[in-house]
């Protein structure tokens, strides 16, 4: 499980939802507000983000201070995260976008079943 080690480094997602309505013609972005345990940095964050997706060839944790955006991931399989600090203290916000039409439900079905009549597994 992805989330798992969030628990263990006393990493607890804060209890809300936050609704933007944007105007795109593709994809979504989610915006997750995190209460970091005491010590734990927004940089703490984003390094156990990088190594935990380091072997998920379409997941990609950008550059420091880059926001991800849904027209960088148009037309692909890829999803764009990064690590932004909250005004609050102990706080962080986590940015993920995805072109939810290829990552969504279909996408997934089209790839697998590509994967299964060649055998072979996806890669970027």
């Amino acid at each position: 499980m992805k989330g798992a080690w969030l628990s263990r480094a006393h990493i607890h997602p804060t209890r809300g939802i936050r609704i933007d309505a944007v105007a795109v013609c593709r994809g979504m972005q989610s915006t997750m507000y995190v209460k970091l345990a005491d010590g734990v940095t927004v940089e703490d964050l984003r390094k156990k983000l990088v190594e935990s997706y380091a072997s998920e060839p379409f997941v990609r944790v950008l550059e420091p201070g880059v926001v991800p955006h849904t027209r960088h991931v148009r037309g692909s399989n890829f999803c764009l995260m990064n690590v932004f600090p909250d005004r609050l203290s102990n706080r962080a916000i986590v940015i993920s976008v995805i072109d939810n039409l290829v990552k969504g439900a279909s996408g997934q079905a089209m790839q697998v079943g590509g994967m299964a009549a060649r055998g072979f597994v996806a890669s970027a």
